[in-house]
């Protein structure tokens, strides 16, 4: 039921009608004791259906993680796969989980499964953030970012990733993603290895880059313990083991691949490379992270989109200072949901309850999972999307990391 308001002005009575982003919260369904679900179907002036999962950010019991498919960056997998137990990136009960970045879609090409934007998953900066402007009304693509359920936000993330050659020059690179013409890219194991994994050599994966000169890098240093080796905010040193001037080179465990444009003057094997991994603000510290694309609620004001209306199936990670929200819109179904653009969203969000909130990747990927089953409908069925990754509340297990991070 909407809140009503009456007003007294000049002795007459004012009947004030709310607007959407004021009325009052849905009923919440408790789905476990730190998990509740709840929707908002309408039909003024087009079909809706909305649904929320709030997550308990006090509740002990549960950390924040973000997944990938198989636990690698090549290749795409479904929610419902990501959660069974060899996916998961550490110990724990899948409690809630929503869809996060944009990715390569294409099964037909070389990357598929790589993402738009950076991702952390248990410390390991497994993607870098893009260094580029998203939309007029957020200065850049916004990165959610969490140590644990505590101590969370949202992050205009831009990399500062440079490699420092022998001679003293420094290249700027990303990770593990689609090389741009004259660009660099760092090609980890995660690209095509879980953690710990070894491949079997008719399976290896390569880098697949074409006329590309390829440094392969073995580390000198080692990371503190139970810190991944390529994290946020640190440097390292590596040797040039091998130099492959047609590029395509080998995947391989506790091996590092350095892509530099042709023509790039090449060191010699032996000779040392430094890699800054670096970006502004500063993410040392953060266990978790995943890209999304525009702010649409900050510290409690909503933003204005404006611009054209494209009405869409979308999802939205939001909090306020007692609750984590994954909100997703129906849509592409006109007897059902015919879906929202970015104002709606934001105000969707808001009824939800959320005081912060970003847009993530939407259409067939908009997902929420909870208690066994995907709780938002998919225009896609009888498929369910395959995605790059997500966003995971894992219930017991280790603690998913308590230092708090202050990008």
């Amino acid at each position: 039921m909407a809140r009503s308001v009456f007003l007294l002005f000049s002795g007459i009575f004012l009947f004030v009608f709310p607007t959407k982003a004021e009325e009052l919260s849905p009923d919440w369904e408790r789905l476990s004791p730190e998990v509740e679900y709840a929707s908002i179907k309408e039909n003024n002036p087009r079909p809706q259906w909305f649904h929320a999962l709030r997550i308990r950010r006090n509740a002990g019991n549960l950390q924040i993680v973000s997944v990938l498919g198989n636990r690698r960056v090549f290749g795409l997998s479904t929610i419902p796969d990501m959660l069974k137990t060899r996916n998961l990136p550490v110990p724990g009960t899948p409690a809630a989980a929503v869809n996060g970045d944009f990715f390569t879609i294409r099964e037909d090409t070389n990357y598929t499964g790589t993402l738009r934007g950076i991702q952390i998953s248990e410390g390991e900066l497994v993607s870098s953030p893009e260094k580029k402007v998203a939309y007029p009304w957020t200065g850049g693509s916004v990165t959610f970012y969490a140590s644990d359920l505590k101590h969370l936000g949202f992050a205009e993330v831009q990399p500062e990733l440079t490699a420092e050659l022998p001679d003293g020059r420094k290249v700027s690179f990303g990770i593990n993603g689609m090389i741009r013409p004259g660009g660099a890219m760092l090609f980890t194991p995660r690209l095509a290895l879980a953690p710990g994994e070894e491949a079997h050599p008719v399976y290896r994966m390569s880098t697949r880059t074409v006329d590309q000169a390829e440094l392969i890098l073995v580390p000198l240093d080692e990371p503190s313990p139970g810190e991944p080796y390529i994290r946020a905010g640190v440097s390292r040193r590596l040797r040039i083991a091998e130099i492959r001037e047609q590029g395509n080179s080998p995947i391989l465990p506790g091996r590092y691949v350095l892509s530099l444009p042709r023509g790039t003057a090449l060191p010699a094997i032996g000779e040392e490379i430094r890699l800054c991994l670096h970006t502004k603000p500063g993410l040392a510290g953060v266990r978790t992270a995943i890209s999304g694309r525009a702010r649409l609620i900050a510290d409690g004001k909503i933003l204005k989109a404006g611009g054209r209306r494209t009405y869409a199936p979308r999802t939205v990670i939001g909090y306020d200072d007692n609750y984590l929200y994954f909100i997703v819109a129906d849509g592409r179904m006109p007897e059902l949901a015919v879906g929202v653009d970015f104002d709606e969203l934001a105000e969707v969000a808001f009824r939800f309850g959320a005081r912060d909130a970003v847009d993530f990747d939407g259409g067939g990927s908009s997902m929420i999972w909870a208690a066994g089953s995907i709780r938002n409908h998919l225009y896609t069925l009888p498929e369910i999307r395959r995605l790059g990754n997500a966003l995971l509340i894992l219930r017991g297990g280790e603690n998913g990391g308590t230092n708090k991070s202050s990008p």
